[in-house]
C-alpha cells in the first residue's frame, strides 16, 4: 500500500495546502478589508464636499449673494464636480442652470417652485449616495427652500405647505 515515503509526501502536501489556504485566506480579507476601507473613505469624501456645497448655498443665502459667497458657492460647486457621483452631478448641474444669473427665467412663483423641486432633487441624489437607496427620501424633499434667519437676507415665499421651506438659493 503506502509506504513511509509516501506518508511523508501526503503530509508535506497536506502542511503546503494548508499554508496555501491560509495565505490566501489573509489575502482576501485583506484585499476586501481594504476595498471597504476605501469606499467609507471616498464616501467620506464625497460628504465633505456635499456639506461644503450645501454650506455655501446656504451663505449666499444668507448674505443676500454677495460677490465672494457666490464665489464660495462657484468654488463648490466645481470641486463637487470632482468627486460626485453622476446622478448628483446631473441633480447639482440642473439646479446650478436654474439659479444661474445667466438663466434669463423671470423670478416669478413658477421659478421658485422649480428652484425648491430641484434643491430637493439635489438633495434626494446627495443622500442616496451617501446613505444608500434605502435612506433615499422623496416626497418629504420634494419642494424645498433655505431658511433664512434675522439678517440673513430672504427670497419671496411660496404658499403654505407641510413641506420643509427654506428661503433663496
Amino acid at each position: 500500500m503506502f509506504g513511509v515515503q509516501d506518508s511523508v509526501i501526503i503530509l508535506a502536501a497536506s502542511v503546503l495546502l494548508g499554508i496555501a489556504a491560509t495565505g490566501l485566506s489573509a489575502s482576501l480579507s485583506y484585499y476586501l478589508t481594504r476595498k471597504r476601507q476605501l469606499e467609507a473613505d471616498e464616501r467620506r469624501l464625497r460628504q465633505d464636499h456635499y456639506l461644503k456645497y450645501v454650506r455655501a448655498l446656504s451663505t449666499n443665502v444668507a448674505t443676500g449673494g454677495k460677490s465672494s459667497a457666490v464665489a464660495e458657492t462657484a468654488r463648490a460647486y466645481n470641486e463637487l464636480l470632482l468627486v460626485a457621483t453622476p446622478a448628483v452631478v446631473e441633480a447639482a448641474r440642473r439646479f446650478s442652470s436654474h439659479t444661474a444669473p445667466t438663466n434669463p427665467a423671470p423670478r416669478s412663483q413658477e421659478w421658485f417652485d422649480e428652484h425648491g423641486r430641484l434643491l430637493g432633487s439635489l438633495l434626494v441624489a446627495m443622500r442616496g449616495d451617501l446613505f444608500g437607496p434605502e435612506k433615499r427620501i422623496g416626497v418629504e424633499l420634494s419642494h424645498v427652500e433655505f431658511q433664512a434667519g434675522p439678517g440673513m437676507g430672504f427670497a419671496p415665499q411660496g404658499p403654505a405647505t407641510d413641506e420643509p421651506r427654506v428661503s433663496g438659493s
